[in-house]
Protein backbone atom coordinates (compact mmCIF):
# COMPACT_ATOMS: atom_id res chain seq x y z
CA UNK A 1 0.00 0.00 0.00
CA UNK A 2 1.10 3.60 -1.19
CA UNK A 3 1.80 5.60 2.28
CA UNK A 4 0.43 9.21 2.33
CA UNK A 5 3.93 10.65 2.55
CA UNK A 6 5.01 8.63 -0.68
CA UNK A 7 1.80 10.08 -2.87
CA UNK A 8 2.65 13.46 -1.69
CA UNK A 9 6.13 12.85 -3.19
CA UNK A 10 5.09 11.97 -6.55
CA UNK A 11 2.79 14.87 -6.32
CA UNK A 12 5.27 17.17 -5.84
CA UNK A 13 7.62 15.87 -8.26
CA UNK A 14 4.98 15.78 -10.81
CA UNK A 15 4.07 19.46 -10.31
CA UNK A 16 8.05 20.32 -9.88
CA UNK A 17 8.72 18.62 -13.68
CA UNK A 18 5.77 20.04 -15.11
CA UNK A 19 6.17 23.62 -13.80
CA UNK A 20 10.55 23.19 -14.85
CA UNK A 21 9.14 21.73 -18.46
CA UNK A 22 6.93 24.89 -18.74
CA UNK A 23 9.98 27.31 -18.01
CA UNK A 24 12.17 25.87 -19.98
CA UNK A 25 9.67 25.67 -22.85
CA UNK A 26 9.46 29.13 -22.06
CA UNK A 27 12.94 30.17 -22.24
CA UNK A 28 13.56 28.23 -25.65
CA UNK A 29 11.14 29.63 -27.33
CA UNK A 30 12.37 33.28 -26.15
CA UNK A 31 15.88 32.49 -27.25
CA UNK A 32 14.08 31.38 -30.62
CA UNK A 33 12.95 34.74 -31.41
CA UNK A 34 16.06 36.68 -30.09
CA UNK A 35 18.00 34.77 -32.70
CA UNK A 36 14.93 35.14 -35.55
CA UNK A 37 15.43 39.35 -34.67
CA UNK A 38 19.29 38.78 -34.58
CA UNK A 39 19.65 36.71 -38.04
CA UNK A 40 16.60 39.87 -39.67
CA UNK A 41 19.00 42.43 -38.73
CA UNK A 42 22.63 40.66 -39.63
CA UNK A 43 20.89 40.29 -42.73
CA UNK A 44 19.82 43.83 -43.14
CA UNK A 45 23.37 45.04 -42.15
CA UNK A 46 25.05 42.76 -44.61
CA UNK A 47 22.78 44.02 -47.29
CA UNK A 48 23.22 47.58 -46.38
CA UNK A 49 27.33 46.89 -46.43
CA UNK A 50 27.42 45.45 -49.84
CA UNK A 51 25.46 48.07 -50.92
CA UNK A 52 27.97 50.15 -49.73
CA UNK A 53 30.73 48.38 -51.15
CA UNK A 54 28.86 48.13 -54.76
CA UNK A 55 28.16 51.71 -55.14
CA UNK A 56 32.34 52.37 -54.15
CA UNK A 57 33.48 50.21 -56.56
CA UNK A 58 30.80 51.80 -59.08
CA UNK A 59 32.36 55.23 -58.44
CA UNK A 60 35.74 54.11 -59.00
CA UNK A 61 35.40 52.84 -62.12
CA UNK A 62 33.30 55.69 -63.12
CA UNK A 63 36.18 57.88 -61.91
CA UNK A 64 38.57 55.42 -63.85
CA UNK A 65 36.16 55.99 -67.36
CA UNK A 66 36.14 59.69 -66.70
CA UNK A 67 39.54 60.06 -66.56
CA UNK A 68 40.36 57.79 -69.57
Amino acid sequence: MITPSAKTGRLFRKYVLFFAGVVLLALLSSAAIQYQFFVRDFTGFSVRLQREQAQAAADKVDDFIKDI
